[in-house]
């Protein structure tokens, strides 16, 4: 009310509205700004709205409103990261890594590009290049704990003594409770690898009770949906078995920490094995059916 014309507090209040996940009021918000022909810069605006169709599965819309902030502001350093964050989502780590040297030749000085770059060679395999992409980004700024997370889980810092000493000495009370359990997953990782098995028990009791405080545990909704497959799904007898297979295609399902992801780790580590990650169409399919 009392500064119209400044379109910052309207793109705050759409961002509000977009984690009150009221979709169509931050689009409608949006939509004007963009239209908006006495705003000149824009690219805040066009981020927003990339963010949006993002959170549709609008995945070519929010590809193309990125691809146009990068083209318009190439100084951009944000578009480049949200490009890379969506191609990682949509499981493209080959054109997330393209976009991601691209960024790096601009702005060779932010670490996060590294990160997601040291992500997207991991999810191709490519685990020597994604440590050094990793380390690099650490290089810049020691308190990147979603690099150390990524990191610990692959490699024990062995030739890495400064930046090891770092995850050991700092302070948990200076953080937030997300970095908290990044630095303790981390930690019982790198103790996992030395064998000290008491140590990674403790730090992993510690990060799992932290990460409860922020994602209470949803177990109720959990046996709520396995219950409702069974009866809509199969005492209906809905899934019939098929003759046809395709060997091309390994699915590997099964409940939480029933080791799953353990199976899914061993089978990649076959060259002839592309790693999928951990996808969410079955139960799409089965809320839509």
């Amino acid at each position: 009310k009392r500064n119209p014309e400044n379109y910052i507090y309207k793109l705050l209040k759409a961002d509000l509205f977009k984690n009150m996940n009221n979709l169509k009021a931050s689009r409608e918000i949006l939509e004007n700004l963009d239209s908006n022909k006495k705003i000149k810069d824009k690219k805040d605006i066009l981020l927003e709205l990339s963010t949006l169709e993002k959170l549709e599965n609008n995945f070519f819309k929010a590809e193309s409103i990125l691809l146009e902030i990068i083209n318009k502001y190439p100084s951009f350093s944000k578009a480049y990261l949200n490009l890379s964050d969506l191609y990682m989502q949509k499981l493209m780590a080959k054109e997330a890594k393209e976009i991601l040297y691209d960024g790096i030749k601009l702005f060779p000085n932010i670490p996060e590009l590294y990160v997601n770059l040291g992500m997207a060679c991991r999810s191709l395999g490519q685990i020597s290049e994604a440590k050094k992409y990793l380390i690099k980004a650490l290089s810049i700024n020691k308190n990147l704990f979603k690099c150390y997370m990524n990191l610990s889980t692959f490699y024990d810092f062995s030739d890495n003594p400064e930046e090891l000493n770092h995850l050991q000495k700092i302070s948990l009370e200076k953080l937030d409770l997300e970095d908290v359990v990044r630095v303790l997953f981390s930690r019982g990782n790198i103790y996992h690898y030395q064998k000290n098995f008491f140590m990674a028990a403790r730090n992993y009791k510690l990060a799992n009770d932290f990460k409860g405080k922020i994602f209470p545990s949803n177990i109720e909704y959990i046996l709520d949906q396995s219950t409702k497959i069974y009866k809509d799904f199969y005492t209906k007898n809905i899934i019939r078995h098929s003759a046809s297979s395709n060997p091309e295609l390994i699915f590997i399902l099964g409940m939480p920490r029933s080791g799953s992801t353990l199976l899914e780790n061993i089978l990649s580590l076959n060259n002839d094995v592309t790693d999928l990650g951990e996808i969410d169409f079955l139960p799409k399919i089965m809320k839509n059916y």
